[in-house]
């Protein structure tokens, strides 16, 4: 989140009482929690809603810490097909505890049904670690999925 004062990135971290480790968790959730701030060197660097492993070092003055490097977070991609004929047509990208969706059958939700937009916005994530093979294969049993859909029709 931007602070309102600065405008600056800041993040809220949470200690794990069993292993000691420091993981970010949302401002309004009731852990014990301190505030992590940006190196500036970082923060051209660094975007909102987009996870990253830092390095935390403890502030100087205040309690709290202040990220000294970060490497985004990227999740391997699997690509999944259902398919059970005269009833099932369905292809997603599995990411990160993240789904991208293709199922020509669906009719409510756009982004799920047109297969251009399912591809698109799959090629549009920045944290798939695979992503040109995830998105071959996305791509490629998105199609099967369609002919056969539309086969079945």
């Amino acid at each position: 989140m931007k602070s309102e004062k600065t405008g600056y990135i800041v993040g809220f971290v949470s200690q794990n009482p069993v292993t000691g480790i420091w993981h970010g968790v949302p401002e309004d959730k009731p852990y014990p929690k301190k505030i992590c701030v940006l190196d500036r060197s970082l923060v051209p660097y660094v975007l909102l809603k987009k996870l990253y492993d830092v390095e935390m070092v403890p502030m100087k003055k205040k309690d709290g810490f202040v990220a000294k490097t970060a490497e985004p977070v990227l999740y391997p991609a699997s690509v999944v097909c259902l398919h059970i004929p005269g009833m099932l047509y369905h292809v997603e990208a599995v990411f990160g505890g993240k789904r991208i969706v293709f199922d020509p059958s669906e009719t409510d939700d756009r982004s799920v049904c047109e297969m251009e937009r399912a591809i698109d916005k799959l090629r549009s994530r920045t944290d798939v670690e695979n992503l040109e093979q995830a998105v071959e294969e996305f791509t490629n049993e998105s199609y099967r999925i369609n002919k056969l859909f539309n086969k079945g029709k």
